[in-house]
């Protein structure tokens, strides 16, 4: 993994590692996946140049306005695209979230991670979900239940937001 945070993305990485250590092998070794955190719009400007500009560099950098604030993560998995295998993390929103629920920032980004990581893999939403699900299962701690009950709350809502702006089913 690549990241453009080390100091805020380490000590989620060292919870994944004491929880399942094959996943966060695989995340370590992955030197295509590149981990972007954002903390407003100014952090995701030169999507625009990346997408070689023009009207390809606007949309993408269009959408991800519209993702990013609306999620806790954003990954993108297009083969072809110059964005294929770059995660969006919206800091902010993980750090509001983690508050809310009552556990540690990098616990929540932990399962934010291995939900985002399951989606870089070419997992789906289910396929995500069902990944957090389990991991935070697997934790057998009272984090771990506070985490799973986020991912159930979430993932109706996101499967509505989904069919709301994708009719089509994309």
């Amino acid at each position: 993994m690549q990241t453009s945070d080390v100091m805020w993305i380490q000590p989620a990485m060292n919870v994944i590692a004491g929880t399942d250590r094959e996943t966060y092998n695989a995340m370590d070794r992955d030197n295509g996946w590149h981990v972007c955190v954002t903390d407003g719009s100014n952090d995701i400007e030169w999507v625009y140049d990346a997408m070689g500009g023009g009207q390809d560099g606007i949309m993408e950098y269009m959408a991800l306005l519209y993702d990013v604030p609306a999620s806790m993560g954003v990954t993108k998995y297009a083969p072809g695209d110059p964005l294929d295998g770059y995660t969006f993390l919206n800091r902010p929103d993980i750090l509001n979230s983690a508050e809310q629920i009552g556990v540690a920032a990098e616990d929540l980004l932990a399962m934010v991670l291995v939900h985002e990581f399951r989606h870089r893999t070419g997992g789906d939403e289910d396929a995500a979900f069902a990944t957090d699900e389990a991991w935070s299962l697997g934790r057998h701690d009272d984090a771990g239940q506070k985490l799973f009950k986020l991912s159930k709350y979430i993932q109706p809502r996101e499967a509505m937001q989904d069919a709301e702006r994708f009719p089509d089913g994309r």
